[in-house]
């Protein structure tokens, strides 16, 4: 067996018609938008401004949700029968992404067995008037069984900012 690691970048739903019947995805790891209508308001001058966009598909947690389903009833019938699955979400929304993944996730298999953390080293982008969110949700969702290990890890996870100078 091959072991193929890739990146893609673009519409979700135009790169999951990428798979074919013989090629099967082990882990997916998802930030689909979260349904809060972000856009960042730290742009203070009028070149970083004119950059300023809102996520697709963002604008509710209806139109994210449509979004996410779309894509994932793409690209789950190529998953492995014992794939991971990872959902980023936000506080604003998480009990509307709970009750939605564990109600459509298990028709493709697949059961959450975790709720994480990814605590990050500053507060992401936002409304600038409030606390910064320097977190964000992880759903853990499983397909088939994981082989037991009797090393137990800790879901909160603390990756560092990227510094591309240093």
């Amino acid at each position: 067996m091959t072991l193929v690691q890739q990146i893609w970048l673009g519409d979700s739903i135009e790169l999951c018609q990428r798979f074919q019947a013989k090629r099967r995805v082990a882990c997916v790891i998802t930030d689909p938008p979260f349904g809060v209508n972000n856009l960042s308001n730290s742009a203070v001058t009028v070149e970083g401004k004119s950059y300023a966009r809102k996520i697709a598909n963002d604008e509710s947690p209806e139109v994210a949700i449509a979004t996410f389903k779309a894509v994932m009833n793409s690209l789950l019938p190529a998953t492995t029968d014992e794939a991971d699955l990872y959902v980023f979400t936000s506080y604003q929304v998480l009990s509307e992404w709970l009750v939605m993944t564990d109600n459509f996730l298990p028709q493709h298999g697949f059961i959450r067995k975790g709720l994480g953390v990814w605590e990050k080293d500053g507060p992401g982008q936002g409304d600038l008037n409030s606390w910064g969110m320097g977190m964000e949700f992880i759903l853990f969702f499983k397909k088939g069984a994981r082989e037991r290990s009797d090393k137990r890890r800790n879901f909160v996870l603390h990756v560092p900012n990227f510094d591309p100078i240093s």
